[in-house]
């Protein structure tokens, strides 16, 4: 006897999170405003502007339940050889992966001294992005019941396989990756200056650290079907 197939479908994989957006490119700084008179003050140049941070990635959808297993009731009054039924349900959806985060920026290039003054120092790098979130696994579909009534048994010969198993729960997605950091901004070039009043104060930083998304969770088992096969007088 052919094989009866009424599992559950397995649930689709939940969807991935949206990628972050690296940071906006930061702005050079202004060159410095020599006047070239002793008893006149320079205008210094100013620092690069700071690199724009790295936005989060997005959080992964969920995946789909498992469908639950058909239900197979058989009433026959010769029950013969090679029956096979298979009502288990359906495996869980796996969680999507979430977004990895957005690039931090590199930080501007520094105010050109102009020969009069010393040159200024490059802005700060722009935080990344922190990851997104990981989708959860979601539930394995349920068995199905399995009832088979028959008068007379002639199966010796290959017995019945009735199979009901619960669905496993789907696994999560992986967590979203960090951005990386945005790099420091360049120096401002060369100045061939002789003096200056001019201090560039501390030196730029490297943008700070993003963190990696929050893990998903596995999605529970199903539950098995109930199996029951009984003899009976008459059909």
């Amino acid at each position: 006897m052919a094989g009866i197939d009424q599992k559950g479908a397995t649930g689709t994989g939940g969807a991935d999170g949206v990628v972050g957006t690296d940071g906006t490119p930061a702005g050079e700084g202004q060159k410095a405003a020599c006047s070239g008179w002793f008893f006149v003050d320079d205008g210094p140049p100013s620092r690069g502007g700071n690199g724009g941070q790295g936005s989060d990635g997005g959080p992964a959808a969920d995946g789909a339940p498992g469908q639950n297993g058909g239900v197979f009731e058989l009433h026959t009054a010769v029950l013969g050889p090679g029956l096979i039924v298979d009502t288990s349900g359906g495996d869980g959806g796996v969680g999507g992966s979430g977004g990895k985060g957005g690039d931090g920026a590199k930080g501007g290039t520094g105010g050109f001294g102009d020969s009069c003054e010393e040159s200024a120092f490059g802005g700060d790098g722009g935080a990344a992005g922190n990851g997104g979130k990981a989708g959860n696994g979601e539930r394995g579909g349920n068995g199905g019941n399995i009832f088979i009534f028959f008068v007379s048994d002639q199966s010796d010969a290959s017995r019945p396989a009735l199979t009901s198993n619960p669905g496993k729960g789907g696994k999560p997605g992986a967590p979203g990756a960090p951005g990386k950091e945005g790099p420091v901004g360049d120096n401002g070039r060369y100045s061939d200056y002789s003096h200056s009043d001019f201090k560039p104060g501390n030196p730029p930083n490297v943008g700070a650290k993003g963190s990696p998304g929050q893990p998903g969770t596995p999605g529970p088992n199903g539950v098995g079907g109930q199996v029951k096969m009984q003899q009976v007088p008459t059909i």
